[in-house]
């Protein structure tokens, strides 16, 4: 029940082997220091979409600003199969 803001322009590895991700935001949206981008998910196997969590700071990200508050995706697959197989404790 968001509001589409943008799209991912760019998927990239770090030299850690973490993802990082390009975002193009629309330039009316105003995206707070301390936002936080989460991996979500369109139904129980549906596509997979970041959503900014707008936060509540004065300091405004300029472009190409960093959002480095992130939150993991839930593997739903992964904890069905837990449940299904007897290993979720």
């Amino acid at each position: 029940s968001g509001v589409v803001m943008g799209d991912v322009s760019a998927i990239d590895l770090s030299e850690d082997n973490l993802a990082v991700l390009t975002l193009r935001i629309d330039k009316r949206v105003k995206v707070p220091a301390d936002s936080i981008a989460s991996v979500k998910s369109q139904g129980i196997i549906g596509d997979k979409y970041i959503q900014l969590s707008l936060g509540g700071d004065e300091e405004i990200l300029a472009e190409g600003g960093l959002v480095t508050e992130t939150e993991s995706a839930i593997d739903i697959e992964s904890l069905i199969s837990k449940f299904a197989f007897g290993s979720a404790k």
